[in-house]
């Protein structure tokens, strides 16, 4: 954080506040650092305010002793979505090693307190809640999308290639494969709708709906007639299919479908 991202973040954010402003205003930081309690060090969060006139947020690594419960507050507080929910909150300044830090606590239902810690001391203390306490859906849509996704991939322009042994299913048998399934569709909703006419046929009178009877004879001939070509153009599609290697390997590809695949090695260069 030091060596790579700080350098970095110190000249591409935006709108930081000047060097007067930060003289005018004594609580005001360029930005702030957002971390989990792997990332909490009382020594850190003193050289980014001292150094850099940046704040940090974490949750605080060793609480202690846990605080009297009157000393918590129902807030109402406003998550980014709009939602407003209700948290027993509670503030106090503490001092860590050579900083004074805000604590802010949540009191839960089960009467667990979660602590965390900001050197930023301008935000009302249920934004801070808000933001922080509410990470956990960030972390799991993240931890999701790397699961299922391989969003922690996303950063890495390299490719490699992929070992021609590989099998992957045949283009040509997948193109088959849909054409026998929408074939197929459409042959079931001509079979419903011709059973259909065979059961309102049956209901009419010979006597009395000649000319209607005729109409619908006519509506099954036609119908019969496009099932029969359906029926036809299903098998040739499955036995084109049947013939067809469901597997090949990358080599046998045609040019036009062969991929590479993102190297196996992260790459950090992102940041530079």
């Amino acid at each position: 954080m030091k060596s790579e991202i700080l350098p970095q973040l110190l000249k591409d954010i935006p709108n930081q506040p000047t060097d007067e402003e930060l003289i005018q205003n004594s609580k005001l930081s360029r930005f702030s650092f957002i971390f989990d309690r792997e990332g909490y060090s009382p020594e850190f969060f003193h050289q980014m305010w001292e150094g850099h006139r940046i704040s940090c947020y974490t949750y605080r690594k060793y609480p202690g002793k846990d605080w009297p419960e009157e000393m918590f507050k129902q807030c109402g507080v406003a998550l980014k979505n709009g939602k407003i929910v209700s948290m027993k909150l509670a503030e106090k300044k503490t001092k860590l090693q050579k900083i004074e830090v805000r604590e802010i606590r949540r009191l839960t239902k089960s009467g667990h307190q979660t602590s965390l810690v900001t050197t930023d001391f301008i935000p009302e203390t249920t934004m801070i809640a808000a933001n922080m306490f509410a990470g956990w859906s960030q972390e799991n849509f993240f931890k999701y999308m790397r699961e299922h996704f391989g969003i922690d991939r996303l950063i890495e322009y390299g490719t490699t290639p992929v070992d021609e042994t590989v099998q992957v299913v045949n283009p040509e048998y997948r193109t088959l494969d849909s054409q026998v399934r929408s074939v197929s569709q459409k042959l079931g909703r001509k079979v419903a709708e011709f059973g259909q006419i065979t059961l309102e046929l049956e209901n009419k009178s010979v006597k009395n709906e000649d000319a209607e009877i005729k109409k619908y004879v006519t509506e099954k001939s036609q119908l019969q007639e496009v099932i029969e070509f359906y029926q036809n153009d299903l098998l040739l599609l499955k036995n084109r299919r049947k013939q067809t290697d469901k597997h090949i390997t990358i080599a046998e590809l045609p040019e036009s479908e062969k991929y590479s695949s993102l190297t196996n090695e992260k790459n950090t260069s992102w940041i530079q």
